[in-house]
């Protein structure tokens, strides 16, 4: 397992909502109502970023509507040290088949 340092590359996930669960909260395709921007993992970067982290992104897969696969193989090109995921109700198991998938590409 690799040390988590202050230089770590840290890639913060907002899962898609591709092939989760179709609700007015989250499926706007079509609709003209919007993204919903994930404040959480914002607020976490801002807080990383704060403390001395000098490489924090965050990748939203929703914003682009990717699959699973292709949420794990964009992940595997950022080559990063840390990924956190936001999880919410509507997109378990995408976010689980995420994980899977990342864990595959990057098992460490």
């Amino acid at each position: 397992m690799k040390k988590i340092s202050k230089d770590s590359k840290i890639v913060l996930v907002m899962p898609s909502y591709r092939e989760g669960v179709r609700s007015l909260f989250v499926f706007h395709e079509h609709q003209a109502i919007g993204s919903k921007p994930p404040l959480g993992l914002m607020s976490i970067a801002a807080y990383l970023k704060k403390e001395g982290f000098s490489s924090v992104e965050i990748f939203d897969a929703s914003l682009e509507n990717l699959s699973s696969e292709q949420t794990a193989s964009r992940l595997d090109s950022m080559h990063p040290d840390v990924i956190g995921f936001s999880v919410m109700t509507d997109v378990w198991y995408n976010t689980v088949r995420t994980c899977e998938l990342v864990k595959q590409l990057l098992p460490d």
